[in-house]
């Protein structure tokens, strides 16, 4: 028998993710976001230019801090 999967991935558009978060938690899940390491790195080439390399390494996952559904409106 499989695990009921209660964690899901989300991400997009920063105005949208709270509805969601709110979707996915009335259905008992938890909504996490991907955490990731922004790295840049630069290599000085021989014609003294410099290219620059950004560099994206997974830390993780991070899960929002509310735990308790919002208050509804004119409450």
């Amino acid at each position: 028998m499989r695990p009921a999967i209660r964690r899901v991935m989300i991400g997009g558009a920063p105005f949208l993710m709270g509805e969601l978060e709110e979707a996915l938690r009335v259905r008992g899940l938890v909504p996490l976001y991907a955490f990731s390491e922004r790295v840049s790195l630069d290599e000085m080439q021989p014609d003294g230019s410099v290219r620059r390399t950004l560099v994206f390494r997974h830390r993780g996952f991070v899960e929002t801090g509310r735990t308790s559904p919002p208050s509804s409106p004119g409450a």
